[in-house]
């Protein structure tokens, strides 16, 4: 099992001097965060097609509901799933704890995350004998790489990890998306080493971008397509990866690139092109605000599209309801 300090301890200082390339993002004006809200006990909700989400809960105030969103169609929760989500005990009028009520849904979402994860991961490598497994950093998608250590079954060797993409900064810094998922998750599970793939950022830009982008040609010359499953995000300006819109991929690009961004502090990236993120047959989005896929379909050319639309992607969220 690899440990997070020896792991970590590969990767040394960024390097400098290159020359930029690919997609820069234009400026967005990001809100602040609201602050936590009162979870309220949720009214019955019977929805009428296969285009209404199934509403959960409701927040105080923002009127949220977590829900699952599939693909274009957004099929509801059914019955199992709802009550696989939720304990009962903590919607009763007379047992009523806001604060339990808002760890325990929190813990049900990433539960549930970690799960579909494992679900597909497993599923895979049953059929193929192999899985390549995409992992995106940030926030969302963390404490559900948290809760996938934790399964025992998944037989690690036959699985193929690669990061979707990476902040150019030291690997050590507490904003390396390796890092992060490293101690989540790479630190507690029985992967050999070299099944776990990311960029070293050890090395001038341009140089890791190449090795990279070798190291993901490899992975898509020699395993099939339904093989892979990719963990996604979207940011607040409509980003996946570190694609930020309005984004235009020439034919020719390669599978991994180097983007720019004025709208977070760390401005150099590392990601898979979007033609690289469409080989994976499988995609799964974890978000905490749903807000975010309004933003996706309204901005100019959003990079997380394509992927949102395609056939069989799954979407975990916190959505707000119309």
């Amino acid at each position: 099992m690899l440990g997070a300090d020896s792991i970590l301890a590969e990767v040394g200082p960024a390097g400098s001097d290159v020359t930029e390339v690919s997609a820069t993002a234009k400026s967005f004006d990001k809100s602040p965060t609201p602050p936590p809200t009162v979870l309220r006990r949720p009214a019955p909700v019977v929805p009428q097609d296969l285009d209404d989400a199934m509403i959960i809960s409701r927040r105080q105030g923002e009127s949220e509901m977590i829900s699952d969103v599939i693909g274009g169609s957004r099929p509801v929760l059914n019955s199992s799933e709802l009550s696989c989500l939720l304990n009962d005990t903590f919607w009763r009028e007379d047992n009523f704890n806001a604060e339990s009520c808002a760890e325990s849904l929190i813990s049900a979402l990433d539960t549930k995350g970690a799960k579909l994860i494992a679900d597909h991961v497993k599923q895979r490598v049953q059929h193929y004998g192999i899985c390549v497994l995409g992992l995106s950093g940030g926030r969302s998608p963390i404490p559900a790489y948290e809760k996938l250590a934790e399964d025992k079954d998944i037989d690690w060797k036959r699985v193929k990890v690669f990061l979707v993409d990476e902040r150019y900064v030291v690997a050590s810094e507490k904003d390396s998306n390796q890092r992060a998922i490293i101690e989540a998750l790479i630190s507690h599970i029985p992967i050999p080493p070299e099944n776990f793939i990311r960029p070293n950022c050890d090395v001038p830009l341009n140089a890791s971008v190449s090795v990279y982008n070798s190291q993901i040609r490899d992975l898509i010359n020699n395993v099939d397509s339904d093989a892979w499953v990719t963990v996604m995000g979207i940011g607040p300006d409509g980003h996946t990866a570190s694609l930020f819109p309005p984004y235009d991929e020439p034919e020719d690009t390669l599978d991994v690139i180097h983007t720019n961004t004025d709208v977070f502090a760390i401005t150099r990236r590392i990601t898979l092109s979007l033609h690289a993120l469409e080989h994976s047959g499988q995609h799964i989005f974890i978000l905490t605000d749903a807000g975010v896929l309004d933003t996706a379909y309204k901005v100019d050319r959003s990079p997380a599209v394509p992927l949102l639309d395609a056939p069989g992607t799954v979407v975990i969220c916190m959505e707000k309801e119309k």
